[in-house]
């Protein structure tokens, strides 16, 4: 244990002095130590890496995302400005709005005034930018920060969407808030002005691919129609922005945009959105104030603007508040479906300017929404036992679960809901990255499932449940690997991978699916997870005969009947090792469940199952020599993975899936063989580039194991996932210097993905880095990131 504990300090005091978390306050600052800085405009100096054929994702010039779950989203970038965008799935833009910034005039009195653009660059060449450096840029997610540097007096932006844990209203809101802060340490008056302009934008841009396939949705949803106006009312001021035109399809038709801040804010609604942006600067630099008269009267791209400002004495310190919301009710997938987003169930299409209504809630709300937001964040903020950089990691990783291509729906308007359909449900998903473009591809799931059964469990009952039906439906009970695919028909029909890949695969209604040996142990896993986590009775009961069903298809998976499917796994090959420890896993969910429902037929068979398979694999796979678990049989690959299945069980409080004091030795092997030898950043001789895949006893790959050489790759959520199970046996054995190898090993994922300049992956934390070079990756944004949840609620779970 002391080990452990000394390890938590040294690593949290290293990866701070990196960050520069240890800083002074500025006034008013309440920024989080643990929070990720960057200079404004300091996007790194990536190299090109490896991209793959159908990519759209780059790197470094990202940041927070804006808008809630399935919203349609963007981020507010460390460049300070709007871009990239993903307003539909399947559809990231590397866009950003030239158009669409904040600026601040300030005249301190008796001096000239000065006005910025609160951005580095890439906006309209009209403006006056800042220099790169003269601002810090914080994120610590669902919150983000900016100091600026330029100025006689202290401006900070506080800018966050209302993402709360058990919240399934705020959480779904396409909003975003922007909180300045504007402090007087002169001894003389100043006066202060704040602008937001942002035009009528487009809902997308024609697709960018840089090759390949093409995805069916590359055409671009017009808007057309484009007219703004001005509004005010009691508390508030706005320009909306809206596109009424009758050819726009059903994913623009009366979509808004809506810029809003308090009363007596001073309004432009029309400006000239396809020139230099001179006409919206001299107005706004002449006093501070907008003139209210429209600039221009063009229709193609008109914007709006919305000025406010504070005279400030000397020592005081005012705060203003801006709002952006937009309101694109409707999705359409590549086959013409068209769902209902899930705001509308708070804000209906019925009702007109749902944008302006759901910025002036806004407005009302913002201070409690941040109370909220600080409510379930802080506990991990405040954790003395957490270090910062897995507070930051696991916090920002959470980026994903809106930006990564997120739909929550409220209805399918087209037809009705084929799966998924009780009362009170709601599907969601998250693509599992730009490239692999799979709706809540189920077997990566399993590496993050704790995130969304953690924060949202309602998300989580609905998924599950939804797969159940995908088993009930198929003709053999087997698991998808997905809930389809956004170009094809998500929701409505499952297993895209099956179509996109062409698998070799058994036939549902003319598709092809994607028999993989470890979806049904994942199932029974993922199900007896969220019960154990909820107690939730009429989920068992609805979700009780699919698991029966599937773990009666995994039956007829083990030819040999030794315990151990002959099914391939994953991408892997021969993979024989993983398939066991996961079926054993779900083996023991199924025997706790049937336990719980007094099934004694079913209790029979599983115990009968869980003798033999264990049996196999400690007569089989175990290497004395070696002190670890191997591939398979004949293979002495040692696999970061291969304990997965172990994690639910770690979690959940079964028994160990095999002999404890062996897993310990695995273990300890591990980090010996599939950490130590990788890349050293700090010269400490410990590698930083997380857990290898799959390396030979010598730490070489192991060449053979995966037909897409995976093995020559570190997989960032399998690292993760493989570090929690370190510590948290480590903790429950006793075992102090493997707790403080757990944290070695997390920190070395979190460093390529966040700090290391070189690879620039923040807020696009890919699947995998190459082994012998963490700057050459694969798949950008990629879903299994999230996995370092895992590993924060091993060291602390606050909730």
């Amino acid at each position: 244990m002391k080990e452990a504990l000394l390890a938590f300090w040294l690593l949290g005091a290293f990866c701070c002095a990196l960050t520069g978390a240890l800083r002074a306050e500025t006034p008013g600052s309440e920024i989080p130590a643990c929070a990720w800085r960057r200079a404004l405009g300091d996007t790194g100096s990536p190299d090109t890496g490896f991209v793959d054929i159908l990519s759209t994702a780059t790197r470094s010039r990202k940041g927070i995302p804006l808008g809630g779950i399935g919203a349609g989203n963007f981020m507010y970038n460390l460049c300070g400005t709007f871009g990239p965008w993903s307003m539909k799935p399947a559809r990231y833009e590397e866009r950003f709005l030239t158009q669409a910034a904040f600026h601040v005039r300030e005249e301190v009195a008796g001096s000239p005034a000065t006005v910025r653009t609160l951005a580095t660059g890439g906006v309209l060449p009209a403006w006056s930018t800042l220099e790169p450096g003269r601002a810090d840029y914080y994120a610590l997610f669902p919150k983000g920060w900016c100091v600026y540097k330029n100025f006689k007096t202290d401006i900070q932006l506080t800018f966050f969407s209302p993402i709360i844990k058990d919240n399934y209203r705020e959480t779904s809101l396409p909003v975003g808030v922007f909180l300045f802060r504007v402090s007087n340490p002169q001894p003389r008056p100043v006066k202060v002005s704040v602008m937001f302009t942002f035009p009528n934008a487009p809902y997308n841009g024609p697709q960018n691919l840089r090759g390949g396939k093409t995805l069916g949705i590359e055409k671009e949803a017009v808007r057309l129609g484009l007219a703004n106006r001005a509004l005010h009312g009691a508390g508030y001021s706005a320009v909306l922005m809206s596109a009424t035109h009758k050819d726009n399809p059903a994913e623009t038709r009366n979509s808004q945009w809506c810029i809003a801040a308090g009363e007596g804010a001073s309004v432009v609604a029309n400006w000239d959105g396809t020139g230099t942006g001179k006409d919206i600067w001299e107005d706004f630099a002449a006093d501070g104030m907008l003139t209210g008269k429209d600039l221009s009267h063009k229709k193609d791209m008109p914007a709006g603007a919305l000025a406010v400002q504070v005279e400030l004495q000397p020592g005081e310190t005012r705060e203003i508040p801006f709002v952006l919301s937009w309101y694109f009710p409707q999705v359409t997938f590549g086959k013409g479906t068209t769902w209902l987003r899930r705001f509308t169930e708070y804000f209906p299409q019925s009702e007109p300017d749902q944008a302006v209504a759901i910025a002036r809630e806004a407005l009302e709300s913002y201070g409690r929404w941040l109370a909220e937001v600080d409510r379930w964040t802080r506990p991990i903020i405040d954790s003395p036992t957490i270090p910062d950089w897995l507070k930051q990691g696991a916090l920002n990783e959470l980026y994903y679960s809106t930006f990564g291509s997120s739909f929550w729906e409220n209805g399918c308007v087209t037809r009705p809901k084929k799966f998924g359909n009780r009362p009170g449900q709601h599907l969601s998903f998250v693509m599992e990255c730009q490239e692999y473009q799979f709706a809540e591809t189920f077997d990566v799931r399993h590496h993050v499932a704790r995130v969304t059964r953690e924060l949202w469990p309602r998300m989580e009952r609905d998924i599950l449940l939804l797969y159940a039906d995908f088993v009930m439906d198929s003709p053999d009970g087997s698991v998808p690997h997905d809930a389809g695919g956004p170009t094809d028909d998500a929701l409505q029909d499952y297993d895209f991978y099956g179509v996109y890949y062409n698998a070799d695969g058994h036939g549902i209604a003319g598709r092809k699916t994607t028999p993989w040996s470890e979806f049904s142990p994942k199932f029974m896993q993922q199900a007896h997870a969220y019960w154990w986590k909820t107690h939730d009775e009429d989920f068992l009961r609805q979700a009780w005969p699919a698991l029966c069903r599937t773990f009666d298809y995994q039956l007829t998976t083990d030819l040999d009947q030794d315990g151990v499917t002959e099914m391939k796994s994953s991408e892997y090959l021969e993979n024989r090792l993983f398939n066991a420890v996961f079926w054993i896993g779900g083996l023991e969910a199924m025997q706790a469940l049937a336990e719980h429902l007094h099934d004694s037929v079913m209790l029979a068979r599983v115990n009968a199952e869980l003798g033999k398979a264990r049996a196999k694999v400690e007569r089989d796979f175990w290497n004395p020599e070696l002190g670890y678990y191997m591939y398979n049989e004949k293979s002495p690959i040692l696999m970061a993975d291969a304990m997965l299945g172990q994690r639910y069980v770690d979690v959940t409080g079964l028994a160990p899936v095999l002999d404890p004091a062996r897993l310990t030795s695995h273990y300890y092997q591990l980090f010996r063989r599939n950490v130590l030898p990788l890349p050293d950043a700090n010269g400490d001789g410990i590698g930083d580039a997380g857990v290898a895949n799959a390396l030979n006893p010598d730490s070489s790959p192991g060449v053979g194991a995966s037909e897409y050489s995976h093995h020559f790759e570190v997989w960032t959520g399998v690292s993760y996932n493989a570090a929690a199970n370190l510590y948290h046996w480590g903790r429950e054995r006793g075992e102090g210097p493997l707790m403080a190898d757990a944290l070695l090993a997390g920190w070395g994922a979190y460093y390529r993905s966040w700090l290391d300049p070189k690879a620039a992956y923040w807020f696009s934390t890919p699947e995998a880095w190459r082994i012998d070079d963490p700057t050459h990756y694969r798949a950008l944004m990629y879903q299994r990131a999230r996995a370092v949840w895992e590993l924060l609620l091993e060291v602390h779970d606050p909730f």
